[in-house]
């Protein structure tokens, strides 16, 4: 019982971890092309 909690939690944060990181990309992303489109403006 309590491995199958620990697998569930485990899986759970793997899924936020992977969610988060996609964000922090993404947010990444569109600062360095906001970025670029300044210095080309």
């Amino acid at each position: 019982m309590i491995q199958k909690i620990s697998i569930y939690f485990n899986k759970l944060l793997l899924k936020n971890i992977s969610v988060i990181s996609v964000k922090v990309l993404l947010i990444n992303y569109y600062y360095h092309i906001s970025i670029s489109i300044i210095i080309l403006v």
